[in-house]
């Protein structure tokens, strides 16, 4: 039918050649496997270990703003009286307190003699006051 539309309308047939199939494997099947083997091969890099120190700080320091949160209810309640909320202020209290021993685990072992930080990681020293704060003022509510 196609061939009558081309010789009706005065027009060449196209042409097929018998090397559309290595040509379709060459344009498609090629860029196709290309794709795939980034694919895979980013797959199989290796990921970082958790015990890799900067993803430990990462997760860390995250966890103050959910330890503010947390402590901002247990003071509320606290302030209702009567005991209230003692039991969470106790639960709060050891997790601020796991909190600044796995920070003093990483950090620890990096001071000199004087209790120091090195200049490069002096900036991290700022990270653990509002925990250290946080345990002081619930500590202080809960009476010691």
């Amino acid at each position: 039918m196609t061939d009558r539309l081309y010789r009706r309308r005065n027009l060449a047939a196209p042409r097929q050649s018998g090397n559309s199939a290595i040509r379709g494997v060459i344009f498609i099947g090629a860029p196709l496997v290309v794709l795939i083997g980034l694919f895979v091969g980013r797959g199989m890099e290796s990921t970082p270990e958790a015990s890799d120190e900067n993803v430990e700080i990462a997760r860390l320091e995250k966890q103050v703003d959910e330890l503010q949160a947390e402590f901002a209810e247990v003071a509320k309640t606290m302030r209702g009286g009567r005991g209230a909320g003692t039991k969470r202020a106790k639960e709060l209290q050891s997790k601020l307190e796991a909190w600044l021993s796995g920070w003093g685990a990483i950090f620890d072992p990096k001071r000199d003699a004087n209790g120091d930080l090195p200049a490069e990681l002096q900036g991290y020293e700022r990270v653990p006051a509002p925990v250290a704060t946080m345990r002081v003022d619930l500590l202080k509510m809960m009476g010691f």
